[in-house]
């Protein structure tokens, strides 16, 4: 799977799939990579995912999904310790992003989903059987070969 994304110069359509019971094999075909959310926040496994496999990263911030009074938490500095001990550990790999944002995107607490890199082409296939067999899921952003030096993710 790395080699993979090592060697293509495709851009691959990446998900963010909130899951609550392993997929079902008739999504594999589509995919190139599953890998679990959790203590390092959305941003650190996918800072993971992108020095492993020499990619960049485009985050929709809008698409990740969040709770519904994210909000009022932020506001309130209602915020996880690990949050910023997350972005300390990795936020020189960062492109310019603003405070909520990494409030939201270093959380440590976003166990139970997974980040899935599908094939290009392959994205609605992925989506409705994704739907058929019960998961919520929806693009977050793309993943491509990475070019140059600086940093691995970048927020839109």
């Amino acid at each position: 799977i790395v080699s993979m994304l090592c060697t293509t110069s495709f851009v691959f359509d990446f998900f963010f799939l909130m899951i609550r019971r392993p997929p079902r094999s008739t999504l594999f075909p589509y995919t190139t990579l599953f890998r679990s959310v959790t203590g390092f926040g959305l941003l650190g496994h996918l800072l993971e995912v992108c020095e492993a496999s020499n990619t960049n990263a485009e985050i929709n911030f809008e698409a990740v999904p969040s709770i519904d009074i994210i909000d009022e938490y932020i506001a309130q500095e209602c915020i996880p310790g690990g949050t910023g001990r997350n972005w300390d550990s990795y936020g020189t790999k960062i492109g310019t992003i603003d405070d909520f944002q990494r409030k939201v995107l270093c959380d440590p607490q976003t166990s139970g989903g997974l980040l899935v890199a599908v094939m290009p082409g392959a994205k609605n296939s992925f989506i409705e059987t994704a739907n058929n067999s019960g998961y919520a899921l929806g693009s977050i952003g793309k993943l491509k070969v990475r070019e140059g030096e600086g940093p691995y993710i970048f927020i839109r």
